[in-house]
């Protein structure tokens, strides 16, 4: 049928609050827009047809911008009477895990014989027929009033018992449809990819790397993927949702569920850092919930070009000590505090060939600090290709030794242990009379955060024991101090003094001790 009704006979029920465009402030965080049938989008492509009892009379103006007059349902003369509860209209579902929360539309109607035009959220009537109207066209709003719903109908229907007659001026028309949903399910990120996280956390990176982003959605759909580092966003692309210019959806689930995108990160942001850094990898639905995991990736973008460098060979500490046991032992070397080492290897082309004046470049950061930017020096090789760099004292580090060959890294990772080497101080340094005190203080190896245990232990004619009250920790200037006092029965001894530090989380050295100090007793 494809009429229209000159003049309204009757009103649509009594006036509800016009909803605006605009969420409400109070709007939760995942709630969003959708608008369907107006003039900038004359299209109502989630309009289902539905009748029950009573034959379909239905027209979709909103698919035809010059004829642009909305959605209509008629009532009928054919087949009455109809029984109660006889209907036909138009319906809007809510996509899955969604559910329609405010609604409105500029809407008139008319009604015949007990057939009144209604429109219902779910089974709840929020506007319908009653009384005289002006021959204009109302904005109707629902605000949510018994709460969400799963579909809004815009229908006509026989609400009087037993039946109703012809009915055939009997009509609703709606149009400027404006639906708020709440997405009840929280998107999923993964799986993830490409280069820039393909090599993990062993291979350095420079240049535009990609990235692959996927997720997916059961609610309103995946609207966005974006890369953060360090509370900063360095790439973002959409999925290709059917939008409004103004960012408003076009359909009730706006957004592909299930999508895959690519994103290029530039390495040469600010935000990164030369070492290892920790990425934050995104998904977000068109509701604006976020689905998010962390990824690390090694970034170098200090390091000059090697040259024609494919490999480094024999590359390890020189001038440290025994190896670690177990997996790895090559890689990890443990020198006490005060010695000093080299890293030493030698460039190669791809024929195993020496390559004379190569840049190799050395990374370190403090064992224990993995996303600390690392401090970079570089050197070049001689003539044999070989390389030497001399290493400067103090706490354990992680190494990275690289050559690049344009945007390939020729990379070893190193780790250099250091064992504590406290110094103690005894005063008086030398002697001390029978029952008077020594003072022993300890300065620690730099740096030392406060807090870092001590130990200090004596020996006299037997094994090491601990000194009583000289058991504690360094203050913020890495120095411990206590006293003991000698018994006058030690006249004649001679004791000797070492201090000794535990292994311990937040100090960058292995377990060591002083060299022990020793004091003579007399009368």
């Amino acid at each position: 049928m494809n009429r229209t009704k000159a003049g309204l006979s009757a009103a649509l029920g009594a006036a509800l609050v016009a909803v605006a465009l605009s969420l409400p402030s109070s709007a939760s965080a995942a709630w969003y827009r959708v608008v369907q049938c107006t003039p900038d989008f004359p299209s109502a492509p989630d309009a289902q047809p539905f009748a029950a009892n009573m034959g379909p009379a239905l027209n979709n103006y909103c698919d035809l911008p010059a004829e642009f007059r909305g959605l209509y349902a008629y009532g009928q003369d054919a087949g009455a009477p109809h029984p109660q509860h006889a209907q036909s209209g138009w319906q809007f579902s809510a996509p899955a895990a969604t559910q329609f929360v405010r609604a409105s539309a500029l809407t008139r109607g008319a009604s015949q014989n007990g057939v009144f035009p209604e429109i219902h959220s779910g089974d709840r009537q929020w506007a319908n027929t009653g009384g005289d109207m002006p021959p204009v066209a109302a904005w109707l709003g629902w605000n949510g009033e018994g709460g969400p719903a799963p579909a809004i109908q815009f229908r006509v229907r026989c609400a009087v018992s037993p039946n109703c007659g012809p009915s055939g001026s009997a009509y609703i028309n709606a149009q400027q449809l404006a639906f708020t949903l709440d997405d009840t399910a929280a998107p999923t990120i993964g799986p993830l990819g490409g280069p820039l996280l393909e090599p993990g956390p062993q291979r350095s990176l420079r240049g535009t790397v990609a990235v692959d982003v996927a997720g997916s959605d059961a609610g309103s759909g995946l609207s966005l993927a974006y890369v953060d580092a360090y509370g900063k966003r360095l790439a973002t692309g959409g999925y290709g949702c059917d939008v409004t210019a103004d960012g408003q959806g076009r359909r009730l689930m706006p957004c592909p569920l299930s999508p895959g995108r690519s994103l290029a990160v530039d390495t040469a942001d600010a935000a990164f850092h030369t070492g290892l850094n920790r990425l934050t990898l995104c998904v977000a639905d068109f509701a604006g919930q976020p689905a998010c995991t962390e990824r690390d990736a090694r970034i170098d973008n200090a390091c000059p070009a090697a040259g024609a460098v494919v490999g480094l060979q024999e590359v390890r500490f020189k001038g440290a000590g025994a190896g670690r046991k177990g997996p790895g032992k090559k890689a990890t070397q443990i020198i006490r505090y005060g010695r000093r080492a080299k890293l030493v290897g030698r460039a190669v082309d791809g024929a195993g060939n020496p390559v004379p004046g190569a840049v190799v470049c050395i990374g370190h950061h403090l064992i224990g600090e993995a996303y600390a930017p690392e401090e970079v020096n570089w050197t070049k090789t001689g003539r044999s290709g070989r390389f030497r760099f001399k290493l400067e004292q103090g706490p354990s580090k992680d190494y990275r030794i690289v050559a690049w060959s344009g945007q390939t890294p020729n990379e070893h990772f190193r780790t250099l242990l250091v064992r504590a080497k406290p110094r103690l101080q005894l005063d008086p340094r030398r002697r001390v009379r029978a029952g008077k005190r020594v003072s022993l203080e300890v300065v620690l190896n730099q740096p030392a955060p406060p807090g870092v245990r001590v130990k200090l232990k004596a020996k006299a004619s037997g094994g090491w024991t601990g000194v009583p009250r000289c058991d504690g920790t360094a203050n913020a200037a890495g120095r411990f101090g206590c006293a003991f006092e000698f018994p006058r029965s030690s006249a004649g001894a001679r004791y000797r003094f070492k201090a000794v530090v535990p292994k311990q989380d937040g100090y960058r050295y292995l377990r060591g001790r002083s060299r022990a100090k020793s004091i003579k007793v007399h009368r």
